[in-house]
């Protein structure tokens, strides 16, 4: 994982390197479709997670419209995402997916006790022999305010 700062910004990206061996990409697309419904419990240990839903999903696009709300914990407000999830393929077994935060849909108002927070995640995934090799690029703000001591310790996990 490498962070750097953006230019003109406190905000950073991040950019991750992934191998996954003896795994196809027809297998991640199937988790990933069925992450809400089969796998998104097992990876939110602390029980952060409050509500997640997809709000609008069109399979021939592969476009989808996802909704998440998450507890920051006593010192700040709970975050809310709502994202817009576009998946592409650029080539035999290459696929390019962009998570970014739906400015489009303003008829979805920022529930009262919330912030919004913004996302952009884009990850490039191509399968390699066996193996499927993952390139992520990610930066999101939580927006509102936020402990930094708060923030160290949800990095340093």
């Amino acid at each position: 994982m490498y962070q750097r700062k953006l230019e003109g910004s406190s905000l950073d990206i991040c950019r991750g390197d992934c191998w996954m061996r003896n795994v196809s990409t027809e297998l991640i697309q199937e988790f990933e479709k069925d992450y809400l419904t089969k796998h998104g419990a097992r990876f939110d240990k602390h029980k952060a997670i409050k509500e997640m839903k997809v709000l609008e999903y069109n399979q021939e696009t592969r476009d989808v419209l996802m909704y998440q709300r998450f507890k920051m914990g006593a010192l700040c407000n709970d975050r809310e995402m709502l994202m817009r999830i576009k998946t592409y393929s650029v080539g035999e077994g290459k696929s390019l997916k962009i998570v970014y935060t739906a400015t489009d849909r303003t008829d979805i108002e920022v529930a009262k006790d919330c912030v919004r927070a913004h996302i952009y995640d884009a990850t490039f995934t191509e399968q390699v022999g066996n193996d499927v090799h993952m390139v992520k690029f990610q930066n999101m703000d939580l927006a509102g305010y936020f402990p930094p001591s708060l923030m160290n310790m949800i990095l340093s996990q």
